[in-house]
């Protein structure tokens, strides 16, 4: 019989039985248990709810008839929380799979300071469980948020004490909800995908409380791919995180702030979509452009094409031109 800890995870998930299973799974065998699993179901078409019930009948699900996005389905996950009394809600992508002793370990976090809010772990490859690729994370204003720890050894990583952190991973955040009467939701605004675990890690912060990142609560994920093989990162997901930002600095800071950030976000898109016309990715280039048109305008759905072929070409003619200066001046 294991110890039981009151603390709830909550996954949100939308067509992906089968990494889904895979992290229920590794739940079960954790030792302690959550009190709770929760699975948010966005709308699922595969089979997601009848095998729930069959396969995982522990299991608690909020089934939704339409894609309400990651930030939405999370904030379900937050009001379950609370009003079933939970000290802590856990977050889980569906595609991740826990330690043995993660839940045990990610509450360490809430250990180091009477104001820490968010308690973060460790994210490995899944692929190469032994490479890390996120370990905490800090902010910096020209930069954007930065992972910390990313290419160490995790057999190194996972024996160095808990240090604070700027900013938290969504799906690697476990959030003592303590905190949400001073905090509040994630933005549903920014989407389907990508941002709302910046926004809310600055958010958080802005109320006082702190992010502490826990070595040891080691987390193994798909989503991302161990650097060298190829990139599956979908288009969808390249324009959501490149859009959102704009949207982050502006819930964030003032008007002024807010302009300057949109000048250092604009220049490093301008430098993607170089890099990837150079790689004859012409796609994915189309999605940095719909992307950073949005962020211009504060858009918050895809621009028509016929405005980011417009600003497409205005990029393709500001490189030349700067391509031209550069060799004059040689």
């Amino acid at each position: 019989m294991t110890d039981r800890l009151n603390i709830l995870v909550a996954i949100v998930t939308r067509n992906r039985i089968c990494d889904l299973k895979e992290c229920l799974k590794s739940l079960r065998l954790t030792n302690p248990n959550p009190s709770g699993i929760l699975v948010v179901d966005n709308g699922s078409t595969d089979g997601t709810i009848a095998t729930m019930k069959q396969e995982f009948p522990e299991v608690d699900v909020i089934a939704n008839s339409i894609n309400r996005g990651c930030a939405g389905g999370r904030n379900q996950g937050l009001e379950y929380g609370i009003g079933r009394g939970y000290d802590y809600v856990q977050f889980l992508d569906d595609d991740m799979v826990v330690g043995q002793d993660f839940i045990g370990k990610i509450l360490d976090g809430f250990k180091c300071d009477i104001k820490v809010g968010i308690s973060v772990a460790t994210l490995c490859y899944y692929d190469t469980p032994s490479i890390v690729y996120s370990g905490g994370g800090i902010f910096k204003f020209k930069e954007g948020f930065l992972t910390t720890h990313k290419m160490d050894n995790v057999k190194v990583v996972k024996h160095l004490p808990c240090e604070y952190s700027q900013w938290a991973f969504g799906g690697a955040s476990c959030i003592a909800t303590r905190i949400l009467n001073d905090v509040g939701y994630l933005d549903e605004n920014m989407g389907a995908i990508g941002g709302e675990d910046y926004d809310y890690s600055l958010r958080v912060r802005k109320a006082g409380y702190s992010i502490c990142w826990v070595p040891s609560a080691i987390i193994y994920h798909k989503g991302f791919q161990t650097p060298g093989m190829a990139d599956t990162t979908s288009n969808e997901k390249i324009y959501a995180g490149y859009r959102n930002l704009a949207r982050v600095y502006r819930n964030n800071y003032g008007l002024a702030k807010y302009l300057i950030a949109i000048y250092y976000i604009s220049k490093r898109m301008i430098w993607l979509y170089e890099e990837y016309i150079n790689a004859g990715d012409g796609a994915r280039a189309g999605m940095v452009c719909r992307a950073m048109f949005d962020n211009i305008f504060c858009r918050r759905r895809i621009v028509p094409k016929s405005c980011s072929k417009y600003l497409c070409n205005i990029i393709d003619l500001y490189l030349m031109f700067r391509k031209r200066i550069n060799v004059h001046r040689q």
